[in-house]
Order: structure tokens, then sequence, then C-alpha cells
């Protein structure tokens, strides 16, 4: 009796064993599937019609590139136009402008208890280098302004005598005299064989009556004149390429 019951005991043990592990097998197989389901229906992304993920990060790689390639031109171009200079040589002195820059103030060449006034305004950066084997005074220069658009008539009505940013020399002529950077005050080096001086500039009001822009006022159509008082030499640069 006890042998018959031991022995269906077994049986049923087995059987429970074996429905247990189908049930677990069973599990395991839904569970994979079922993640396998909800991890491609729960993140992939819908695609346009007759695109692919491949496509698309080809896509994106190049406009990457693409801004990248127009960013640098950008930049190339900026610094071209930045280090542009142009220059003239007079009885062996070298002048070169090294940056023109339009204004619509005077903040540049306010100091102490002056004013800043609104306006139209022309600074012109310069470096000027004596190589004419001898001593060289830079106030027996003139630096004139020219432009069809200037009056240079109507400089004395609002400076008076101080031609500083701008005085009379003929119809559209106007001169002005040769600044520091550092004290923005009126300038008289005078330069040895080789020397070169720098952080100097020239500052011209192109609308002595007015805070209104010269519209008539070009780049194109303006130019320097360097004009030697002692020899009546001159030489004219060109303020045409500054203009971009």
């Amino acid at each position: 009796m006890r042998k018959a019951i031991s022995k269906g005991t077994c049986k049923l043990w087995r059987a429970g064993a074996a429905a247990a592990a189908l049930a677990l097998a069973a599990l395991a197989a839904v569970s994979c599937g079922g993640e396998g389901q909800g991890t491609g229906s729960g993140t992939a992304a819908k695609l346009p019609p007759g695109t692919s993920a491949e496509s698309l990060n080809q896509t994106s790689t190049s406009a990457v590139s693409s801004e990248g390639s127009s960013t640098a031109s950008q930049a190339k171009s900026k610094t071209a136009a930045t280090s542009y200079r142009a220059g003239a040589t007079l009885e062996k002195v070298n002048f070169t402008l090294t940056k023109v820059t339009r204004a619509g103030n005077n903040s540049a060449v306010v100091s102490g208890s002056q004013r800043e006034l609104a306006g139209d305004f022309l600074q012109i950066d310069l470096a000027i280098n004596n190589a004419s084997g001898g001593l060289v005074d830079l106030g027996n220069f003139s630096y004139r302004l020219y432009s069809p658009a200037i009056d240079a008539s109507s400089y004395e009505e609002y400076y008076g005598s101080n031609s500083a940013y701008g005085g009379y020399v003929k119809k559209n002529t106007i001169s002005a005299a040769l600044l520091s950077a550092s004290s923005l005050q009126k300038v008289s080096y005078v330069l040895r064989d080789g020397e070169t001086v720098e952080d100097i500039f020239l500052f011209y009001d192109l609308n002595p009556l007015s805070v209104d822009a010269n519209q008539a006022f070009s780049l194109e159509e303006a130019e320097l004149i360097i004009y030697d008082t002692a020899t009546g030499q001159s030489a004219s640069i060109s303020l045409a390429g500054f203009a971009g």
C-alpha cells in the first residue's frame, strides 16, 4: 500500500515539475517577444516615404559639412576685407592706410571735457615709414581728403580756424591734422631714416553743419592726398578698396 502511494506521488511530482518548466519557457518566450515588439514600436520614428534612416543620416552629415564650409568661407571673406591696405610713396616716405572707418559720432576723438557729437565722420588709420635716407618731418605734410560730395567752404562756419577735423583747401578738398591714437592730440613727429610710426590716424567731419549723414559721400569716389608743403609734390591713395 505504502509503495503504491509513493509511486503515485512521484508521478504527480514529475508532472508538476514538467508543467512548471513548460510555463517558465512560455513566459520567457512571451517576455522576449513582447520586449522586442515593444522596443520596435515604441522608439522607431516614422520616416517620410522613400527615405531610410541611412539616407537621412547621410543628408544630415552633408548639411553639417555644408554649413561648416559656409561659415569658413564667410570668416575668410571677413578676414580678407579687414586686412586690406592701400598706400603710396612720396619722396621715399611710405604712407600706408591700414583701416578706414565711417562713424555716426565723434567718440573716437572725444576726451576730457569735450562733448560727443552725432554726425558723419571718417577715420583713417595709417602707418608711415621713412626710407628717404635722412630725417623726415611729418609736419611738412598736409593730409587732404577729396570727394565730390565735400563742400569745403562749409567748414570755417563751424570750426573757424581749427582745421583738426577738416579745413578748407579748395572746393571739394579738406585737410585734417595727424592725430595720436593714445593722446588724441595733433602730432608732428620727426622720423629717423628707417623708422616707422604707427598708432596715428586722421579724422574728418564729412558734414560739419548737420548731425545727418552726408548721403552723397562715397568711398568709391574719395581719395586721400598726401601733399608736401615744402616741395609742392603730392601722392594720392584711393579709398575705394575700403568700401566693402
